[in-house]
């Protein structure tokens, strides 16, 4: 009987040890590699920082002034736009004229790709060509950029594109979005609304 008790005893401190190692281990910070593309860096703590694009994109038909919504989805962050981030945020070499504040258009099919560093046949007539969004503080760590087309022409347009530059094709695409197809008659609008957050 002594052995059994003893034996009780020591099952019953293993496992309270196994629960105290538990519950400490739900508090610890999650590992991170943060190594770079090119593998270096060291492993450290994740500190839990997010970016997350959403894009509203309205129509609004000549002569109405209602907007006519016509995508409300989540962008693709291309992994230009990340190596972008790494490098306003840590190589020293940022400027203020270089932030990502240029929309753009396209009617390509062509579903986006993290390894875009334009968008595929950039609309540049008809009015609807590349243009510096007008920027707007959201709340901490929030902002918008939003932008209005005129058409000029008629043309439709089912992509956009957030860039760091503002000339057509120049490789500085941050963000991607494919959305319904909008077809726009002269006078016809496009409005552009993208809302970036960082947590």
């Amino acid at each position: 009987m002594k052995l059994n008790f003893q034996s009780g005893i020591t099952i019953l401190a293993v496992i309270a040890l196994i629960g105290i190692i538990a519950v400490g281990a739900s508090y610890m910070p999650t590992m991170n590699s943060n190594k770079d593309d090119n593998g270096n860096g060291e492993g450290g703590f994740d500190q839990g920082i997010h970016y997350k694009g959403h894009v509203d994109v309205y129509k609004i038909p000549a002569g109405t002034g209602i907007p006519e919504l016509i995508a409300s989805k989540d962008n693709l962050l291309v992994t230009n736009g990340k190596t972008y981030i790494r490098t306003q945020i840590g190589s020293g070499s940022a400027v203020a004229s270089s932030s990502a504040k240029y929309i753009s258009l396209s009617n390509d099919t062509t579903a986006p790709d993290a390894a875009w560093v334009d968008i595929p046949a950039e609309i540049t007539t008809n009015g609807l060509g590349r243009a510096a969004a007008t920027y707007a503080a959201n709340g901490t760590g929030a902002f918008n950029l939003t932008y209005t087309w005129t058409a000029t022409g008629a043309q439709s347009a089912q992509l956009t594109g957030l860039s760091s530059g503002g000339t057509p094709a120049d490789t500085t695409l941050f963000a991607a979005l494919a959305f319904s197809s909008a077809t726009l008659a002269t006078n016809d609008q496009l409005k552009v609304i993208w809302s970036i957050s960082i947590s």
